[in-house]
């Protein structure tokens, strides 16, 4: 199969990071930002598998080798789980051959499939592995005939083999322990937004002002039967007239036809937007002028009811200074607390849904107040380069045992709120 490289690996100063993913990192705002910032301290050689078009323009200074051919398979195809099962061992043989050839310090695994590909591939203990775990799956609700049901299951009895085990939020992570046996504290990294994502607007009090007035509602991210996307055209419609709903994310055709004749059924007509999925930046100027975010995972599944720092739109709301409608579970109260910018509401119920998005606009001076306060909330608290230090500080060390650590971390904040 074909193999797409870009970018130079740079391995006489740095240490070598070996970055395996098994999906398109393009397509994920928290690797692409992890790891042009981790390339000031690694030569980086990313591994993923070729799934959709390349979008992020990389660092020249990172090597992504792009792992098969661009496919789409159809999941009702008996041939899915033959031809699935094909690309994860050729995965495999690409990570154990990256390990031998680049001699990494350390293999940063993004995922189970990759953290399982990497324990696989290497010898004995070397090189250390870093497991990122994405997304916390029970086992026993895969399919048993499936690659993913051996994967997860093969992860959770791995894991504590891995140097590092990273996560993204704190009950994800007490789940991975209580299954997996790890007895080490878990390490929590929230998917913040960068700093220097969105400048502060150069004239704020008229941004808020045009936000006011427009009463844009809008959603970013993937939307599917787990988001409460039908229950928010529901609540723009009891909002009455004046009010739109802005979509902007990856959703399947028909998904897409369904909410579209939801939004005909209502009389919503015009006034309910679906943008596609674009890139990050550019979702980012074309939705300045949303008046309110939305955040509308359903708790139906662990990952889903345990997002509160585990979604890249939230803390991008943040960072344009937007105020937010969140669900109202344990897992954003103990992101959020009582935050100004963020009102809680059962996302089950579309009447819930208007009357927290009514009340924060129900006032020019308050919601001016929620505004600011969410980019103050960003700059102060919610950002990566404040949670950052102290995972980075944990990768030097085992890319370089002994060390004293990086002198480029010295001038940050190193008591990350949120790390545990």
């Amino acid at each position: 199969r074909p193999v797409e490289l870009s970018g130079i690996l740079d391995t006489h100063q740095k240490p070598r990071l070996l970055v395996v993913f098994y999906g398109n990192p393009d397509y994920y705002a928290s690797i692409t930002r992890e790891l042009s910032k981790l390339r000031d301290y690694f030569s980086i050689h990313l591994v993923c598998a070729n799934f959709r078009e390349p979008v992020f323009d990389w660092p020249p200074d990172v090597t992504v080798e792009r792992l098969g051919q661009r496919h789409h398979f159809d999941k009702r195809s008996p041939l899915t789980r033959v031809f699935g099962i094909l690309d994860y061992l050729q995965f495999m043989r690409t990570v154990r051959r990256s390990i031998r050839e680049i001699g990494p310090a350390i293999v940063h695994a993004h995922d189970a499939r990759a953290f399982v590909a990497a324990e696989w591939a290497r010898v004995g203990s070397q090189p250390p592995i870093v497991y990122q775990v994405r997304d916390s799956n029970e086992p026993e609700a895969c399919s048993r005939l499936s690659l993913q049901r051996w994967v997860e299951k093969r992860a959770l009895r791995r894991g504590p083999r891995a140097a590092l085990v990273i996560h993204s939020e704190s009950e994800r992570a007490d789940h991975y322990v209580r299954r997996s046996g790890d007895a080490r504290p878990p390490l929590v990294w929230p998917m913040y937004a960068s700093i220097d994502l969105i400048p502060r607007p150069a004239d704020f009090a008229s941004l808020i002002e045009r936000r006011f007035a427009g009463r844009e509602v809008l959603y970013t991210g993937v939307i599917g039967p787990e988001i409460a996307a039908a229950e928010a055209l529901r609540a723009v419609f009891s909002l009455g007239d004046g009010w739109r709903l802005t979509l902007f994310g990856a959703i399947y055709p028909d998904d897409l036809r369904e909410l579209r004749r939801l939004a005909d059924s209502l009389g919503l007509g015009d006034r309910v937007t679906h943008g596609g999925w674009i890139p990050l930046r550019e979702m980012i100027g074309r939705t300045m002028e949303a008046a309110v975010g939305l955040v509308l995972f359903k708790p139906a599944s662990l990952n889903y009811r345990a997002m509160g720092t585990s979604t890249n739109k939230l803390y991008e709301y943040a960072a344009r200074g937007i105020p937010v409608v969140v669900p109202d579970t344990p897992s954003f109260h103990r992101a959020l607390g009582d935050e100004q910018w963020a009102a809680y509401a059962d996302i089950d119920n579309p009447d819930a849904i208007a009357r927290e998005i009514g009340r924060l606009l129900a006032d020019r001076n308050r919601y001016e107040r929620a505004c600011r306060a969410a980019r103050l909330a960003f700059e102060q608290r919610y950002n990566f380069e404040r949670v950052a230090p102290s995972v980075l500080e944990r990768l030097i060390a085992l890319a370089q045992p002994g060390s004293s650590g990086c002198p480029g971390l010295a001038v940050r904040q190193t008591g990350a709120a949120g790390l545990s």
